[in-house]
């Protein structure tokens, strides 16, 4: 008799841990689901004051350097990702597909023969936004003029 109570004391007390361990994963599955739809609402309230000041002030040109449009083939090195370099300059470039890139993320990016270190500052429908570091190569400023030569240059906005 002491056996069995000992029993289905034990049997009664696995089924609370399995319970307590089922809502305790769906409330890591319900968080996880929050962030993603955080992280979305971010990306799209980004976009949004992006597009309302770049609107707002038309005659302003935040660029440094002209960014023009090339449609050229390009690859990040580090996950071998093909990509369209849809626009570029000295500081930075536009790339599409955007694919698993995210905001602060760093690598590098075949543009010809050239690597070049770049900061991923965004990305929106259009594609990843790209920031390039600083000093460039001499290597890539000769790549830039050979792709930008007759380019047309992208309008601001």
């Amino acid at each position: 008799e002491e056996t069995a109570k000992a029993a289905a004391y034990v049997s009664e007390s696995v089924g609370v841990v399995v319970a307590e361990a089922a809502k305790t994963g769906e409330g890591a599955r319900s968080l996880s689901t929050a962030v993603g739809d955080v992280d979305d609402s971010i990306v799209k309230l980004r976009e949004t004051i992006v597009r309302v000041v770049r609107t707002s002030t038309p005659d302003v040109e935040r660029r440094d350097d002209p960014r023009y449009e090339v449609h050229a083939p390009g690859m990040l090195v580090d996950t071998q990702q093909k990509v369209t370099i849809e626009n570029l300059s000295r500081g930075g470039a536009l790339i599409a597909p955007a694919g698993n890139l995210r905001s602060g993320e760093v690598g590098k990016l075949k543009v010809a023969d050239t690597h070049v270190p770049y900061k991923v500052l965004g990305k929106d429908s259009a594609g990843a936004h790209l920031q390039f570091s600083s000093p460039k190569s001499a290597e890539f400023e000769q790549t830039l003029e050979r792709l930008t030569k007759g380019a047309p240059v992208r309008k601001s906005g």
